[in-house]
């Protein structure tokens, strides 16, 4: 790693934030926020701004979001986004950066101590029928039933059951013997345990364990920023990328 360039992390986000790493410390950092006129970036104030000066210039600047896209309002944040890349990618070239892009999950990954900040969510699995049987909907005398198959019987619940039916279909999912009704008033709903981790709150533990002078707090507002935690994790992990030539 070296010392000599000029690192420069960005949340890309309009309520995200930019952050200059050099020698071994965050040297500037700016909320996105304080830069935005008329719902755009300013790229005349962004380039007012102050840092030291190195000939090796390297700016991390987080790829859009790259989940798939439905809906109206999630394609126009998306191509916002791209558009937003693409005018920060030039001004950043003009300005003498090489622009890399960085993926969240690349960063957080290398740089976090995800471990820390596991949740572990219990989802209920959706109703399944015990092998070789079938269930469907069919009527009988202008009667709707639930029709169930399975080991050469035939097995009709009535709507009329109600919750006693319900209880049977649920317990469908459990089954495992022969007959799938056998035992079901103790059935218990099946769950599935979802994994995943709360980067934001990784990022904020990371920038205040490593950077704890660092006030991530922005004036008029009690809770730190978390994009202004995320890039300067950004441009910490841009520094490990950074080899000494």
């Amino acid at each position: 790693m070296t010392d000599h360039t000029l690192i420069l992390g960005i949340d890309s986000g309009l309520d995200g934030a930019f952050a200059w790493y050099y020698g071994g410390r965050i040297v500037h950092h700016v909320l996105t926020r304080t830069l935005v006129v008329d719902g755009a970036i300013s790229m005349r104030d962004l380039g007012s701004i102050k840092v030291p000066y190195s000939e090796s210039r390297i700016a991390y600047l987080e790829e859009p979001f790259n989940n798939a896209i439905s809906g109206g309002a999630s394609t126009a944040g998306y191509t916002d986004q791209c558009k937003r890349w693409g005018r920060l990618q030039g001004w950043l070239e003009s300005w003498g950066y090489e622009v890399r892009g960085v993926q969240a999950k690349t960063w957080q990954r290398e740089l976090l101590d995800l471990a820390r900040f596991e949740v572990r969510t219990e989802v209920a699995c959706k109703p399944r029928l015990a092998e070789g049987f079938t269930l469907a909907r069919v009527k009988r005398d202008g009667v709707s039933y639930w029709r169930l198959r399975g080991n050469g019987v035939e097995t009709f619940f009535s709507d009329r059951l109600g919750s006693p039916r319900a209880k049977y279909i649920e317990a469908l999912a459990l089954s495992t013997s022969h007959s799938p009704i056998e035992g079901m008033e103790g059935a218990i709903t099946r769950t599935k345990t979802i994994v995943s981790h709360d980067t934001k709150a990784a990022s904020l533990a990371y920038v205040r364990e490593h950077y704890p002078d660092l006030n991530l707090i922005p004036p008029r507002a009690r809770n730190p920023h978390d994009g202004l935690a995320d890039a300067v994790c950004i441009a910490v992990w841009g520094s490990t990328q950074v080899k000494e030539t």
